[in-house]
């Protein structure tokens, strides 16, 4: 059933799967309580804080933090406006979820780009490598 508690029940359930290491419970336990809070706009920016907290502090998602929290502040800007003490306290977690997603795909880049290299490295001293022993063998035959 949709009891008006319903929501609320799964977003505490959440919270103990949280504290006992259960992130994947956690995040389904967000996802019901979610779909139970329908009607209620408070509610589900209480869900998607929570998604964006476990997506960033347990999975190192940032992009998914960063767009759960998006929503939760879109809703706490309509409903209590921009300059309410939460809306802003969202915007400056947006603004760190944001800057970590950024400085983890610059990473991921780079450690394509350092593997790429090492490719290119072993490649290349592979090919040296059989210069040097076809060098070495000419010398031989003289």
């Amino acid at each position: 059933p949709n009891h008006a508690d319903a929501s609320t029940l799964y977003l505490k359930m959440s919270t103990v799967y949280t504290q006992a290491g259960h992130f994947s419970m956690a995040v389904k336990s967000l996802m019901e309580a979610l779909k139970r809070a329908q009607n209620d706009r408070l509610q589900q920016a209480l869900c998607r804080r929570s998604l964006a907290h476990i997506f960033a502090s347990h999975g190192h998602r940032f992009q998914e933090a960063f767009n759960q929290e998006k929503m939760a502040y879109d809703i706490y800007k309509e409903l209590l406006g921009p300059k309410h003490p939460r809306t802003q306290e969202i915007a400056k977690w947006m603004e760190v979820y944001l800057r970590q997603s950024v400085n983890q795909k610059k990473a991921q880049q780079l450690n394509i780009s350092e593997q790429e290299v090492d490719v290119h490295k072993v490649a290349s001293s592979k090919q040296t490598t059989k210069t040097r022993n076809r060098k070495s063998k000419n010398k031989k035959r003289r």
